[in-house]
């Protein structure tokens, strides 16, 4: 049974969206009933992302904010969020909200045998011209591979 899980979400210049995005997760993983940290990385942004996430750590407990002094980049994010988490099972999505993170329970269900659960997006809210290329990779794989795939490039997953 999994009982801890870890949350981050590495963010830039999302003043508008982090609070809401974090109160959301909240109220998912306490109907959830784990003991859960959640991790805020603000990756070196420009706006008030990381006073509002100070704010709300210091409003509640279970969450920590990274600092990057500067934009690293998302990789470097990531890489604060898996090195500071204290649960073996950890969560990420990106710091914008556009992900449903209620849908955290289905992931739960299947992290139990597995070791990496990949969320996808059923329906892109992406610009044009990233949706063509989307779907130019998707025939390049099908032609040459006979292999498809869902978009597993989303934010939105959960490791063991």
């Amino acid at each position: 049974m999994i009982n801890q899980l870890s949350v981050f979400f590495p963010c830039i210049n999302e003043e508008g969206n982090i609070e809401n995005t974090v109160r959301k997760a909240e109220e998912v993983l306490n109907k959830l009933k784990l003991k859960y940290e959640i991790i805020i990385i603000d990756d070196g942004s420009t706006d008030r992302t990381g006073q509002i996430a100070d704010g709300l750590a210091r409003k509640n407990s279970n969450i920590r904010v990274i600092h990057h002094p500067k934009n690293l980049g998302y990789g470097e994010a990531l890489k604060s969020g898996f090195y500071n988490a204290r649960y073996d099972i950890i969560v990420y999505t990106d710091g914008d909200g556009q992900f449903d993170f209620s849908e955290v329970s289905e992931f739960l269900e299947k992290i139990k045998d597995n070791d990496v659960v990949l969320g996808y997006r059923i329906k892109r809210q992406d610009p044009f011209l990233r949706k063509l290329f989307g779907k130019g990779w998707k025939l390049t794989l099908l032609a040459f591979f006979r292999i498809t795939f869902n978009d597993v490039d989303c934010g939105f997953k959960m490791v063991r």
